[in-house]
């Protein structure tokens, strides 16, 4: 069995010497029939290296010779040095990895919950929720209304522009805005328009017309147009009145 230099290395410190492990068999185990053989024992001893002599029964030096034994794994498990590492074990382990990023960084804070007694919300601004006052107001003089964007609304220019040069409209997806190539496009091939429903434009049959008879505008909200839908809450409201 051929070993390299590092292994025979490591036997050298490690392996007790040969009379320790002779002595550790039985006198039936080891029996030498000839100066250049020795018979098969249930713990057969290994040779590490050429020119070790094996005594003799008359107690004179034999020649060297090679002890017949197992695969070295399984002779190591039944050695005295079965709670020791394998050889192969030590030079294949891997080195402990050190993760220095996960270690310098600090854990991530949780987010705030609201200040106000009971509730679980995360605050928004000012320690509180929307819900509890936690919203940013238009910085517009004397308007009511949530900032979106810039600390305005987006009736005083509260959204993100466009990147396309000189487009004012709001940005849908990906820096753009619809007509730039922003948002979700038309399932249909070869349509570059902005899908409004189903995954289609209102080329294609996407959205709906007005729900109030005899109007063609496209529904803006509730299933009116933005005029008829004014129309209907304001009829809503007279009639609550009345």
């Amino acid at each position: 069995m051929a070993f390299d230099e590092d292994l025979l290395a490591y036997f050298a410190n490690t392996l007790p010497s040969l009379d320790s492990v002779i002595g550790l068999l039985d006198d039936d185990d080891l029996i030498l029939d000839a100066p250049t053989q020795l018979k098969e024992s249930s713990f057969p001893v290994p040779i590490m290296h050429h020119g070790i002599d094996l005594p003799s029964e008359d107690g004179s030096s034999a020649a060297p010779c090679v002890a017949p034994f197992l695969e070295f794994e399984t002779w190591w498990a039944k050695s005295p040095l079965a709670t020791l590492p394998l050889p192969s074990q030590l030079m294949q382990r891997p080195a402990p990895l050190s993760n220095h990023k996960h270690h310098q960084q600090p854990p991530s804070p949780l987010r705030k919950l609201c200040d106000f007694h009971g509730c679980v919300k995360f605050a928004r601004s000012q320690g509180m929720c929307t819900e509890h006052g936690g919203r940013r107001y238009c910085d517009e003089p004397n308007c009511p209304r949530v900032a979106q964007f810039g600390g305005k609304c987006t009736t005083h220019g509260g959204v993100k522009p466009c990147v396309f040069p000189g487009c004012t409209k709001a940005v849908q997806s990906r820096g753009m805005c619809k007509g730039h190539g922003g948002g979700v496009r038309c399932k249909v091939p070869g349509c570059t328009k902005g899908s409004i429903s189903k995954g289609l434009c209102r080329g294609h049959g996407g959205g709906q017309r007005c729900e109030t008879p005899g109007c063609t505008k496209w529904a803006q909200r509730d299933g009116h147009c933005v005029r008829h839908h004014h129309a209907t809450v304001a009829g809503h409201v007279v009639s609550e009145l009345v």
